[in-house]
């Protein structure tokens, strides 16, 4: 057992490979089992479908988009980013299309709902049409939520007042 800086070591051999190196002890157990290089072949076997949270390679995103993990062998994998993942609405586009996006090409929600990535609810666009979209659906959404209903919550708040009346009148 050697101390250095008050820290101590031992003398240890992998688990694997058995090869002797310095290693930390802490209460009274060495703090790595394994050397470096068996280490790293141990967190390449639990990479994609060896790691036990593996979901089928698609992860949601914070906004609510879906990620889907392609391999580097796919059609459309150019359009992956850096870890090989690709958004599944643009994705289903891409295959519906035959062809792999150009970044300046925009697929746009018609519902809104971004987790529906079926083909008939994609619409292919450019970045400046997507914003006249997005504003005059906005602006319909709020004119049609403003006036749907209008009578019957005047009608609610008149029993409302009503009622209240009555009390008060008690």
């Amino acid at each position: 057992m050697s101390k250095n800086n008050g820290v101590r070591h031992i003398h240890h051999a992998c688990i694997d490979c058995g090869k002797i190196r310095w290693v930390r002890f802490i209460n009274g157990q060495p703090q790595r089992v394994r050397c470096y290089r068996c280490g790293l072949a141990m967190r390449r076997k639990y990479n994609g479908e060896g790691n036990p949270r593996w979901k089928g390679g698609r992860v949601r995103m914070g906004r609510g988009y879906i990620l889907v993990l392609v391999s580097p062998d796919d059609f459309f994998y150019p359009m992956a980013n850096y870890k090989g993942y690709i958004l599944e609405h643009r994705l289903v586009m891409a295959k519906h299309l035959g062809r792999c996006l150009q970044d300046w090409e925009i697929v746009h929600h018609k519902n809104g709902i971004k987790e529906d990535n079926r083909v008939e609810n994609l619409q292919l666009t450019t970045f400046g049409a997507h914003i006249v979209a997005h504003n005059k659906g906005y602006k319909d959404g709020y004119n049609q939520g403003y006036y749907d209903g209008k009578g019957e919550r005047i009608k609610e708040l008149e029993g409302e007042l009503s009622k209240l009346r009555l009390l008060i009148d008690k």
